[in-house]
């Protein structure tokens, strides 16, 4: 790895590295003070990986851009990221697109954004995250992200339920809500919406004038849920709500 030390830029994209070679390449970055951008995209990284990265991107003081995109970097790999990123002030660009972070792993990310003031990032790279409107793209610019981040009743939850495609799924569904002229019956039993999920369906509901009835599993969206769908309810003509209280009965 000598022979890198000199380079501003390192590509080694699908090079079968996995976490072994990650930690040599995090070693070599700790006295590294000239590289600017690092990709290691597609190569099996696992959070072990991760946290390699991560303890050196604590310290360094000169990577701007780093690429961690199509590998098996989970929710724990992502919180290492997250808590690095609270110390780092030169990092501008991190790709996690592709990965398996979820909600859980976006959630520790959403954090950094939302109460570190020192970080650098301008754009963050992630998999289904949705925009202003609710709809879903394949990565965000920060000033965005950070708005839905800190808007979003899903991702400030500490044990955020299911995964990222499946919180852009439930926005559509509420969109549709929100919008539906037709149908008059809304069965959401066997769905794991949690309480995050009936407060989207419950503003969706002010809007909704043909529902006439809503079935919900209370044991899934908990009394804040069953809160959330009364206040939409107040001014909408549905008047039944169904509940089911054991998804498997």
């Amino acid at each position: 790895m000598l022979k890198y030390m000199s380079l501003t830029e390192i590509s080694l994209y699908r090079a079968d590295i996995a976490n072994a070679g990650v930690k040599c390449v995090a070693d070599v970055l700790r006295n590294n003070m000239i590289l600017k951008k690092l990709n290691l995209g597609s190569n099996c990284i696992e959070d072990e990986g991760a946290k390699y990265l991560a303890d050196t991107l604590r310290n360094n003081k000169t990577l701007q851009e780093l690429n961690l995109e199509s590998n098996r970097i989970k929710a724990e790999g992502a919180k290492y990221l997250a808590n690095a990123l609270r110390e780092n002030t030169t990092l501008r660009l991190l790709n996690l697109y592709d990965n398996e972070i979820g909600a859980a792993g976006a959630h520790y990310l959403a954090e950094v954004l939302r109460n570190n003031k020192t970080h650098t990032l301008t754009e963050l790279f992630l998999k289904g995250i949705p925009d202003r409107q609710g709809r879903c793209h394949e990565s965000r610019k920060i000033e965005n992200m950070a708005f839905v981040f800190r808007n979003s009743a899903a991702f400030s939850q500490p044990d955020p339920v299911g995964d990222v495609d499946s919180y852009c799924e439930l926005l559509k569904l509420a969109e549709s809500l929100r919008n539906n002229k037709t149908s008059s019956e809304l069965n959401l039993t066997y769905k794991q919406i949690g309480s995050a999920g009936a407060q989207h369906i419950g503003d969706a509901l002010r809007s909704n004038t043909t529902l006439k009835e809503l079935r919900v599993n209370v044991e899934d969206i908990g009394v804040a849920g069953l809160n959330y769908l009364s206040d939409g309810l107040k001014n909408n003509t549905v008047n039944i709500i169904s509940v089911k209280y054991d998804l498997y009965s």
